[in-house]
């Protein structure tokens, strides 16, 4: 069966096509430079060459996609799956528990399931098939019983369609655009599920044959925010532009939380304050005007925020391609 008639069938095929870059209503600052409205962001990818690699594409992203709920200690986003793709993301992290792989941050459960991820992501790219998505499938909160075979199982049960069809791959090296086009990539954050192997361990910068991450996500004493760029995003940010290593795709976390000491939160780590700026906006900041090799991966929390940290960040890493 095509993707069209699949979504028909289930009724999730919409009309809306990659709508222009578009800011909220209300939230530019006078004198602040908007986003330049000739990106469309259903199909940002369409400009970029067939035989460039994933790791030699700069790709806005979030972390923690899918905790859209749960509080301050454990929300990272506030769009949903669907309006993250909509506005530019193309990677997601995804977290997952429970026989139905329900979406969880750390043991602390989300509406969505992984079903209602790939709904959202299929959907999507079949209005848009030259994008891709990367989906880093992790296997978390496992107190609540799962095995790491039955995490398997359950994936292979559900993606199982969408992999038979080709519009899901799980390769073990790092693909071209031209091989991923229209399909969802699984990066694989679990034992024994297929997929690009994740390299990370628990909090600080890994290294495996195909990826580099950082993931220093405890956030330190204050300034909060200023410490977490100054000490890890920037010298990444840094290190991929200077020193890029050949096929391997780099991975930065915007992301921090003080959830074990009560310091911080993701959103305050993420967003501007009344005296400085948040990591969001310091990226943005430390990037625009950059030209030359592709930055990776950078996966952010709260992408919606206005006024240079969510929106003109995403345009300005998407520029980088063009």
């Amino acid at each position: 069966m095509e993707r069209r008639d699949f979504l028909k069938t289930t009724g999730l095929l919409t009309t809306a096509a990659g709508a222009a870059l578009a800011l909220p209503t209300g939230i530019a600052r006078a004198g602040t430079p908007q986003p330049s409205s000739d990106i469309v962001l259903g199909r940002w990818m369409s400009r970029v060459a067939d035989d460039v690699s994933l790791c030699n594409i700069t790709i806005p992203g979030t972390h923690d996609s899918g905790a859209t709920a749960g509080g301050l200690w454990w929300q990272c986003q506030e769009w949903d799956i669907r309006r993250q793709l909509d506005n530019g993301i193309r990677y997601l992290d995804i977290r997952a528990d429970h026989h139905d792989l329900r979406i969880c941050h750390g043991n602390v459960t989300m509406p969505d399931t992984f079903t209602d991820v790939l709904r959202h992501c299929d959907q999507f790219l079949a209005r848009n098939e030259s994008e891709t998505i990367l989906i880093r499938v992790k296997r978390e909160g496992a107190g609540n019983g799962i095995s790491g075979q039955d995490f398997v199982s359950a994936f292979d049960r559900i993606a199982g369609p969408l992999k038979k069809q080709g519009r899901l791959i799980q390769p073990a090296v790092i693909p071209t655009l031209r091989e991923a086009r229209g399909k969802v990539v699984v990066i694989s954050n679990a034992g024994g599920l297929p997929g690009i192997p994740w390299a990370g361990g628990d909090c600080g910068t890994f290294e495996n044959g195909h990826m580099v991450v950082q993931d220093h996500y405890k956030a330190p004493t204050a300034p909060r925010s200023w410490k977490k760029f100054t000490q890890h995003v920037e010298p990444f940010l840094v290190r991929a532009h200077n020193v890029p290593i050949k096929g391997k795709l780099y991975v930065n976390h915007l992301s921090a939380t003080g959830a074990t000491s009560g310091a911080a939160t993701p959103y305050t780590i993420a967003k501007d304050d009344a005296f400085s700026r948040g990591v969001n906006h310091l990226t943005k900041d430390r990037i625009h005007g950059w030209t030359g090799p592709a930055l990776g991966i950078v996966a952010m929390d709260y992408a919606n925020l206005p006024d240079g940290q969510g929106a003109w960040l995403i345009h300005d890493l998407i520029r980088r391609n063009h």
